[in-house]
């Protein structure tokens, strides 16, 4: 069985949640990294970079450049990416905060990339090979970004719900890297250890 196959048949398909809209904005700015904040902080910093994931995915799947079955799987993606905003939403909306608005603009998404020292530019997707390459540089910034917040969080749901989505976004790389390198399986998994780029 491949493994893209396993994932799948053990519930890597998840359930998608209605996501939650965001409105236009101009410039968007990324939080400073979580440490020594509190939980609406953290749970705020997170739903921005899950937004950031939205643009990309929606700019990505815009281009026309992946084949069907990627498209396919890339739609999955988005759909869950937007099921983790709804759900660190109710747990931000449960500390009587709004959702706040992450990055609508390709230049504000390619500096948080650049600022993470990813290689990918959502304003430059010429190939199918580009659009997997920035959403796997992606999937690596949500990654590290919810490694370095988790252990700083103090409610107990929103520590489980964090983890869990860290564990999606983890699922996410290794299908990203199976479409990038479906013949190396040494590059869709490099390491056992899953902390992202911070």
């Amino acid at each position: 069985m491949r493994r893209r196959e396993l994932l799948k048949r053990a519930g890597f398909a998840g359930r998608a949640v209605a996501g939650v809209g965001a409105a236009a904005m101009l410039e968007w700015t990324p939080r400073a990294d979580a440490q020594n904040q509190s939980d609406t902080t953290i749970l705020s910093y997170l739903i921005e970079l899950e937004q950031f994931a939205v643009h990309a995915y929606r700019r990505v799947l815009g281009t026309g450049e992946l084949a069907y079955g990627s498209a396919r799987d890339v739609r999955q993606l988005l759909s869950q990416e937007r099921a983790h905003i709804a759900a660190l939403a109710r747990e931000l909306h449960a500390l009587g905060t709004q959702p706040p608005v992450g990055p609508t603009t390709d230049a504000a998404a390619d500096a948080l990339l650049s600022a993470h020292g990813q290689s990918g530019r959502i304003s430059s997707l010429h190939t199918e090979q580009d659009c997997l390459q920035v959403l796997l540089d992606v999937e690596q910034i949500l990654i590290g970004g919810y490694f370095s917040s988790i252990s700083k969080l103090e409610s107990t749901t929103a520590l489980r719900r964090s983890a869990e989505i860290m564990a999606n976004e983890a699922q996410h790389a290794a299908l990203l890297g199976e479409l990038l390198t479906p013949d190396d399986v040494m590059k869709i998994a490099p390491t056992p250890f899953v902390q992202g780029a911070r």
